[in-house]
């Protein structure tokens, strides 16, 4: 199995939550396929989700 092949070139576009409209991130998301949203989760809900979530992580293996 090969590594993935990366287009350097490739870029996404990036926004925040608190300054784009819904309508202007689906836009760039039909557009382009994919872009950055900061600011889109609560510090609460991202440490929330951590809890949750890295137990999982930390038990899980990566790599070949």
């Amino acid at each position: 199995m090969s590594a993935p092949k990366i287009d350097a070139g490739v870029s996404l576009t990036v926004v925040s939550a608190k300054t784009a409209s819904l309508a202007e991130i689906l836009n760039i998301l039909d557009r382009d396929g994919g872009l950055i949203v900061h600011d889109m989760l609560s510090p609460q809900t991202v440490a929330s989700l951590r809890e949750e979530l890295d137990p999982t992580s930390d038990s899980t293996s990566v790599g070949p």
